[in-house]
C-alpha cells in the first residue's frame, strides 16, 4: 500500500509539473506604495510563492529536529540577499524557472524519502529562496520603503514556513507523513 501511494504521489506532481506554465509571472500589478503591507501581501498572492514557503515548512518539520528552525531561517536569510541582488541591479538568470521550479523540487524532496543532513537542506531551500528574494525586489513598487516592505514579505513567509510545519507536525501525528530525522555531518 506505502509502495501505491508513493506511485501515485510522485505521477500526481509529474502531472502537476506539466500543467504547469514555465514562466511565473511572478505577482505584477502591485499598486501601492511599498509599506509593510504591500510586503506582506506579496507572498500570498502568487501560487508560486504559497507553494514553496508551505513546502519549505512541510519539509523542516518531517526532517525535525534542527532543521525545524535552520531551514526556514535559511528560507528568510537568502531570501534578502536574494532581493538585495535585485535592488543592487545585479542580473541572476533563470529567475521565472527557478522560482516556478522550487515547489515541485520541495515536493520531491519530500515524497523520495531521502535523509538529508540539515546542512543540505537548508542549503537546498535557501538556494531556491535567492530566486524568490529576487523576485521580490524585482516586483518591488516604484516608491518602495525597503525596509518596511522587507519586513512585510518576511512575516508573511515565516507565517507560511509556519503553516506548512504545522500540516507537517499534523501529517505526522495522523500517520499520514513519515518522519525522517535530519542527521548533523561529523
Amino acid at each position: 500500500m506505502h509502495n501505491l501511494r508513493s506511485i501515485l504521489t510522485r505521477l500526481s506532481l509529474g502531472g502537476l509539473a506539466l500543467l504547469t506554465p514555465l514562466p511565473a509571472y511572478a505577482h505584477p500589478g502591485h499598486s501601492g506604495g511599498g509599506h509593510f503591507l504591500d510586503g506582506f501581501l506579496h507572498p500570498l498572492s502568487g501560487w508560486d510563492h504559497l507553494a514553496t514557503m508551505i513546502a519549505a515548512g512541510l519539509f523542516a518539520a518531517v526532517l525535525g529536529g534542527r532543521a525545524l528552525w535552520a531551514v526556514p531561517l535559511s528560507f528568510l536569510a537568502l531570501m534578502v540577499a536574494g532581493m538585495e541582488l535585485a535592488i543592487g541591479h545585479i542580473a541572476l538568470p533563470f529567475v521565472e524557472f527557478f522560482v516556478t521550479s522550487s515547489a515541485f523540487v520541495f515536493a520531491i524532496a519530500l515524497v523520495t524519502h531521502k535523509r538529508w543532513t540539515v546542512q543540505a537542506a537548508a542549503v537546498l531551500v535557501g538556494a531556491f529562496a535567492l530566486f524568490h528574494g529576487y523576485a521580490h525586489g524585482m516586483e518591488m513598487p516604484r516608491n518602495t520603503v525597503i525596509p518596511a516592505y522587507a519586513l512585510g514579505f518576511l512575516a508573511a513567509s515565516a507565517l507560511l514556513q509556519s503553516v506548512g510545519a504545522a500540516m507537517g507536525f499534523a501529517g505526522r501525528r495522523l500517520g499520514l507523513l513519515a518522519g525522517r530525522k535530519a542527521f548533523t555531518r561529523a
